[in-house]
C-alpha cells in the first residue's frame, strides 16, 4: 500500500494522476511512503527468511527428494 501511494504522489506531483489525497505535512511527499515501502518490503523480507525452518545437520542424509524418481 505504501508503494501505491508513494507512485501516486509522484505522478500527482508530475500531473499524470488526480491530485494526492493527502495535500499538507509529512506524508504529503512521496519519498515518506517511499521510504516507508521499501522498510516494509524489507522487514517483511527478514522476518520471512527468519521464519523458514533451518536445515538439521544430524537429519539421515542420502534420502532422495520426493521428485528424484519421477523422471522430470
Amino acid at each position: 500500500m505504501a508503494g501505491v501511494l508513494a507512485f501516486w504522489r509522484f505522478g500527482a506531483d508530475l500531473h499524470l494522476t488526480s491530485k494526492f489525497a493527502i495535500s499538507s505535512g509529512l506524508f504529503s511527499h512521496w519519498q515518506v511512503w517511499f521510504a516507508a515501502f521499501v522498510i516494509t518490503e524489507g522487514v517483511a523480507f527478514l522476518l520471512n527468511r527468519a521464519a523458514q525452518p533451518r536445515s538439521n545437520p544430524t537429519a539421515r542424509q542420502g534420502t532422495p527428494a520426493p521428485l528424484a524418481k519421477s523422471g522430470f
